[in-house]
């Protein structure tokens, strides 16, 4: 287009030379113009190949010249159209795209073959059918399919699994190292894995302890172990023996003492006096351990069975010797004498057991007493007596 100086871009009028100047640009542009009459397909061609751009306006589809039998693109030739045939489809032996394509769009019908397709310095959003990423980590990363983030990675036990035919009721389970097989999951097995704790699983199961099983138990494992007849004794924590009973010859009497054929009985023997009303125990002393009780205890004291009897003198001086004490006894307390003191003054009334054990006959010692007292007595009596004298 020929370059004008126009007197309103000016704003005011234009000089002669301004004015030469114009006229000779209209006249140089007008010399390089075709007259209309002289257009033909050959000045149009020249003309349209030296139009390039994407502001050519021109449209492939409407391209005269492209028979249905061609061959292009040509593989060599980078500035062919690209055509479609007939049928709306395209070919292209490569596609080439440099530069991300970032905010691109359009549509395009028909079919788009294509031999390979190279993206250089850049690529292809999300947003328009791509990746946007160069490599296969940051692709995975755009797409939301991480592995071990999104989606799981391969693992061929997961595989096993997956080629199962799941069904109602059944499990998968592992057969071996990336083989799985199904097996039957009953209601009643549902019932117990859905168990929130052991002691729900175990009421499920009906074994709720101390009511359904026995508590576990050293004692009771011990008993478990025992094979021979007898009875249980309990020997220590955890350990338990059988024991039997038996007798002394003459003395006890026992039957059945294992307990096994029933239970076990005790009797005296020949040699036990039997306890009626009337009882006589033999020997010249009896042990008893332990207290003995008796609505009456009464000891032989009969004149025919005794010789050289005497009174006792100097009661008062032997009972001023002795010492009555208080004492713990197997955690007891009691009052009474010490054999071993009284056996110095009174010999009389200590004995021994047969373990070597002192006693006192403590009833022997009230004749002592007696006597002392009816000592004291008189003394009390001549003191009277003196001083009845006196106060006269």
């Amino acid at each position: 287009m020929a370059t004008l100086v126009l007197r309103t871009t000016k704003g005011s009028p234009l000089t002669n030379v301004e004015v030469d100047a114009n006229f000779t640009n209209l006249n140089d542009e007008l010399a390089t113009k075709l007259n209309s009459a002289s257009y033909n397909a050959a000045d149009i061609l020249t003309k349209i190949k030296t139009v390039d751009g994407t502001g050519s306006g021109l449209d492939s589809d409407f391209l005269d010249g492209l028979s249905a039998l061609s061959t292009l693109p040509v593989p060599t030739d980078k500035s062919s159209i690209v055509a479609r045939d007939a049928t709306g489809n395209t070919t292209l032996n490569a596609l080439t795209l440099v530069g991300a394509l970032s905010g691109t769009s359009g549509s395009f019908s028909g079919n788009l073959a294509v031999g390979s397709i190279s993206i250089s310095g850049g690529s292809i959003p999300v947003s328009v059918g791509g990746t946007g990423a160069t490599n296969a980590t940051n692709a995975r990363y755009n797409l939301g399919l991480e592995i071990g983030v999104n989606v799981q990675a391969y693992d061929v036990e997961l595989a096993a699994i997956a080629e199962l035919n799941s069904a109602a009721d059944r499990l998968p389970y592992y057969t071996g190292s990336g083989t799985a097989a199904l097996a039957t999951f009953t209601s009643f097995a549902r019932t117990l894995v859905d168990d929130a704790d052991a002691a729900s699983a175990r009421s499920t199961l009906g074994l709720v302890i101390g009511t359904d099983v026995q508590p576990y138990d050293a004692d009771l494992v011990a008993l478990s172990g025992i094979a021979t007849n007898g009875i249980y004794v309990r020997t220590g924590n955890g350990s338990s023996v059988t024991r039997g009973i038996s007798g002394t010859t003459g003395k006890i009497v026992v039957t059945n003492g294992d307990g096994v054929a029933g239970n076990p009985t005790i009797t005296t023997g020949e040699d036990v006096p039997s306890l009626a009303s009337n009882n006589t125990f033999a020997g010249t002393s009896n042990t008893f351990s332990g207290s003995v009780f008796a609505n009456l205890f009464q000891q032989s004291s009969d004149a025919r069975l005794k010789a050289d009897v005497k009174t006792l003198n100097n009661a008062v001086d032997v009972v001023n010797k002795l010492r009555g004490v208080s004492y713990l006894k197997d955690g007891k307390k009691e009052i009474g004498l010490i054999a071993q003191e009284v056996e110095q003054f009174l010999p009389e009334v200590v004995g021994e057991t047969p373990d070597g054990f002192k006693t006192v006959a403590y009833a022997n010692v009230v004749g002592l007493l007696i006597e002392a007292i009816k000592e004291q007595q008189n003394t009390i009596k001549e003191l009277n007596t003196r001083l009845e004298k006196l106060e006269k």
